[in-house]
């Protein structure tokens, strides 16, 4: 399997289950330059200066209390 250094062609169980919870944003998970492990997620949305939503976290947990606050949800 080829692999991009830091992107992952087949997504981890944990990417593909906030894909699944958060349709509307574009979730992968990168790794930086000393193997640590972030989630990015960009909404499918623009904001009034048409640019898309960009949030960076360290872990899934994270992610979806961000996601759940961009949604106008409770953390």
């Amino acid at each position: 399997m080829s692999t991009v250094e830091g992107y992952h062609v087949r997504p981890s169980a944990v990417v593909l289950m906030l894909r699944e919870e958060f349709p509307d944003f574009l979730i992968c998970e990168l790794r930086g330059g000393q193997g640590r492990p972030c989630l990015v997620a960009t909404s499918t949305r623009t904001t009034s200066s048409g640019q898309p939503e960009l949030v960076v976290c360290g872990g899934a947990k994270e992610l979806r209390k961000a996601l759940r606050v961009m949604e106008g949800g409770a953390a």
